[in-house]
């Protein structure tokens, strides 16, 4: 009994590869694309959308833990998180609009919030804080205050020995986001990148198109004499096909010129007609006038997998035996690629040792 394996046909790699290949525009533009999306929404959102962040300061604060009795050295400090929240609290809040305003500047608390960071970066006893805003002496007044709120709240700390500012400059610096931007365009290519490649897979793997003769005889079991311009096409007409009375040659759909591929034939299968396209109806099977055997003639990459299994099923149930197939509209460059050794490499003949008795 007939048996499609279509279900269980392994990726065949090299096709894959081949595939991939050719689709390199569109993994290039994808590439790009993505770089220009992410890299251009992260510029414009910390430039145009941004405009209080213009200016940067940064300061160092040193925090000297009590030791422990026994140990040492002390076990207990601030955490980095600790320091985040404690920076944008209300009494830390507070402190710096106060000191702000001395100093002539007017900011809300949530500006002061969005403004500010406060992080242990890589030594727990040093607290380094970051300012952003819009103007150089707003910039440096806010982290002046924040260090100075940091200082006052150590006073009352039980754990906290001694603190005091190591760095607080007296000028701010021009953000320069080329490098963040730069992170975010190759964040965005990589994701461009993968989003094609994932796109192309789920595309390759949910084609059921016939590409190359050798997968439609691995997926259906029936011999296929080649492509429409194959060298191999008319010895293999004339020893599948050997034998029979009348032979038909019938399109798997309209856009298959059957016509074409009855002239390739007719010189090495005789009697040979045309049975045009498949309908799967009576008429259609009338068309036939008697004869025993059909080749099927498939389009190449028109994914109509499941129409071809559904044809091959319904002439099997009619009794009409499938001599034979043949691809058309194939892609010769892919064809000669594949079958070429590797992927990349020319194919090089290899030398034959010379045998006894040969002239030199």
């Amino acid at each position: 009994m007939w048996k499609c394996n279509f279900a269980e046909e392994p990726v065949d790699v090299k096709l894959l590869c081949l595939k991939l290949m050719k689709k390199t525009g569109i993994l290039l533009v994808a590439t790009l694309l993505g770089a220009l999306v992410l890299g251009g929404i992260y510029f414009l959102k910390e430039t145009v959308f941004s405009p209080d962040t213009a200016y940067q300061v940064v300061g160092e604060t040193f925090i000297d833990y009590i030791p422990e009795e026994g140990y040492g050295i002390s076990r207990i400090y601030i955490t980095d998180e600790a320091w985040d929240s404690l920076a944008k609290s209300d009494a830390f809040v507070e402190s710096v609009i106060n000191e702000v305003s001395e100093k002539g500047y007017t900011v809300s608390a949530q500006q002061v919030r969005d403004s500010i960071d406060a992080s242990v970066v890589s030594d727990s006893f040093v607290v380094t804080t970051t300012v952003y805003a819009k103007e150089e002496g707003l910039a440096v007044a806010i982290n002046a205050a924040l260090q100075n709120a940091i200082v006052d709240f150590c006073v009352d700390r039980q754990e906290v020995k001694e603190s005091f500012i190591m760095t607080c400059p007296v000028s701010a610096e021009k953000r320069d986001v080329t490098k963040d931007v730069l992170v975010a365009a190759l964040i965005g290519a990589v994701l461009g990148l993968g989003s094609a490649l994932v796109a192309c897979m789920v595309s390759f793997l949910t084609d059921d198109s016939v590409y190359l003769p050798v997968s439609f005889e691995k997926r259906y079991g029936i011999p296929m004499l080649g492509t429409t311009k194959s060298a191999e096409l008319s010895a293999n007409a004339e020893k599948l096909c050997a034998g029979t009375k009348k032979l038909a040659v019938t399109g798997v759909c309209e856009t298959v010129s059957v016509e074409e591929v009855v002239k390739l034939l007719q010189e090495k299968v005789p009697g040979i007609v045309s049975g045009g396209t498949v309908s799967l109806t009576k008429e259609w099977l009338s068309n036939l006038d008697g004869a025993d055997r059909i080749i099927l003639a498939v389009e190449a990459g028109r994914r109509d997998g499941k129409q071809i299994e559904r044809i091959i099923g319904f002439l099997k149930k009619q009794e009409i035996t499938v001599a034979a197939a043949v691809l058309c509209n194939a892609d010769e460059s892919l064809l000669a690629r594949y079958y070429r050794p590797g992927i990349f490499s020319k194919y090089k003949k290899v030398p034959q040792k010379k045998q006894a008795g040969d002239k030199a």
